[in-house]
């Protein structure tokens, strides 16, 4: 009995300290000349500076940037974030790191001193680094500099669990040499959220080496459960980089346009590397779609489905599998809308077929290849018409070449892309659990790309009041 008492009494305590760590969540205030200390920056009128609120926040506080220019520095240990809370939230109370209603917290790429070129020696403006359950909502993100470090970026997930970055603006760069520069880095990463955010300009430069193929607006590595939606990603070199160890990657409801590489690019390095999702995208103005070539060990459970794909330049949905080493297991590819206009001929898909059947995709099917073109089987022989095709590969029995007649084909906006009443692709879909519709466009009421209106808080938070001293 005396076991069972001291037992309570010891939860009773931990309860009492959780109820009053989880009551002493607050809403602070930080500005790029706030001085207050942190007890002080409750109220709006004596903000912090931001290094104070990421020694000080924790789970259940929000804390509101004003607006101004933030020039974080360099980070603590290399490639570590500049800004990113010493503390970590929970499911139930995260921590918020938000800009305050209508102003604009901008935050300039951290920069490292360095004794071989300043250039070359960048930290992460901002970002998560052994943390859990820290929001980012609402930044301009810039990058200042073309550097050559390899995996650089302005935002980095690192060590991290539950992290998310939202609603904010995240500006890139020509990018001069090296490889795998972005915006936003993955490494060793869980249950990661990037939604609702406008991520551009992660260009190559016309003279830059050849070695920028993974220069993308994101790019990642040993990971799993990241959730990419509601983005907009213009003016990249590549937008979706991902590679080694891979699991669980879903991109959705995206609107991806004019891309120098591909909109998404899967080359696993790890066995293991499995389950990436790609659908209800509109994709425009891109060369290609899906990149998948030459993995270093398998990929399983890839799906790309009811994508709307318009003007790939070189009009090519999905290139996976390669000669030269491994291939993918259980791979489906449907329900998409190709629909090129680029005149040429262009590579619609290209798939290798290895000595074992399961390596070709399990299922590819009913998907609108239009505006002419030619498939590729093994990398070496051309189909030019969708019968060949279907005759060689024995996939695609029941796509078609139709004009999907888009509301406004050539448009800027992913609406544009919506079906009218008559399109045939308004049938003919997989069925079953998924569409019978094609196209990111199922109902018609599909939200894809940023929005503006996704920015909560359009009231300024009251500022305190009735304060005392304790």
């Amino acid at each position: 009995m005396r076991t069972t008492k001291v037992t309570l009494a010891i939860l009773m305590s931990l309860g009492g300290a959780l109820a009053a760590t989880v009551a002493q969540a607050a809403d602070y205030y930080v500005s790029p000349t706030g001085t207050a200390t942190w007890a002080q920056c409750t109220n709006i009128a004596t903000p912090c500076s931001w290094q104070t609120a990421m020694a000080n926040a924790a789970g259940g506080d929000t804390v509101y940037f004003r607006g101004g220019v933030y020039e974080p520095g360099e980070g603590r240990l290399f490639d570590e974030p500049a800004m990113h809370p010493d503390h970590s939230g929970t499911a139930a109370n995260a921590i918020v790191l938000k800009a305050y209603p209508g102003e604009m917290p901008v935050i300039h790429e951290a920069y490292r001193p360095g004794a071989v070129a300043p250039a070359s020696n960048t930290d992460p403006a901002l970002g998560c680094f052994r943390n859990s359950y820290v929001t980012w909502d609402g930044f301009t993100i810039v990058r200042n500099l073309d550097n050559g470090y390899q995996a650089s970026a302005v935002v980095r997930f690192e060590l991290s669990d539950h992290c998310t970055i939202t609603n904010s603006d995240l500006i890139g760069r020509p990018h001069m040499d090296q490889y795998n520069g972005s915006l936003i880095h993955i490494v060793q990463s869980r249950h990661i959220t990037i939604a609702n955010n406008k991520l551009h300009g992660m260009s190559r430069d016309p003279n830059a080496v050849a070695t920028t193929v993974n220069t993308s607006a994101i790019w990642s590595f040993n990971f799993d459960h990241v959730n990419i939606f509601n983005n907009d990603f213009y003016d990249n070199y590549g937008n979706i980089s991902t590679k080694a160890g891979t699991s669980f990657l879903t991109v959705h409801h995206n609107h991806i346009w004019n891309c120098g590489s591909a909109a998404v690019r899967a080359v696993p390095q790890i066995e293991g590397t499995t389950d990436i999702h790609i659908y209800q995208n509109v994709i425009r103005d891109c060369p290609l779609v899906l990149d998948s070539p030459d993995p270093f060990a398998l990929l399983y459970n890839l799906r790309l489905y009811n994508n709307t794909i318009y003007n790939a330049g070189g009009g090519m949905l999905a290139n996976i599998g390669s000669p030269s080493y491994q291939w993918h297991r259980n791979t489906e590819v449907f329900n998409n809308i190709l629909s090129n206009r680029g005149g040429g001929n262009p590579l619609l898909v290209r798939y290798f077929n290895s000595p074992n059947p399961a390596e070709m995709p399990t299922y590819a099917d009913n998907n609108d290849f239009h505006g002419g073109g030619h498939w590729n089987l093994n990398y070496q022989t051309d189909y030019t018409t969708l019968a060949a095709w279907q005759a060689a590969s024995g996939v695609d029995l029941h796509s078609i070449v139709s004009d999907p007649l888009f509301v406004s084909a050539g448009g800027t906006n992913p609406g544009d892309y919506k079906l009218l009443v008559n399109t045939p692709a308004r049938t003919g879909g997989r069925g079953g659990v998924y569409a019978t519709v094609l196209g990111a466009y199922i109902t018609g009421d599909e939200l894809i790309g940023y929005s503006p209106s996704y920015v909560a808080d359009t009231n300024p938070p009251a500022a305190p009041s009735n304060l005392t001293v304790q």
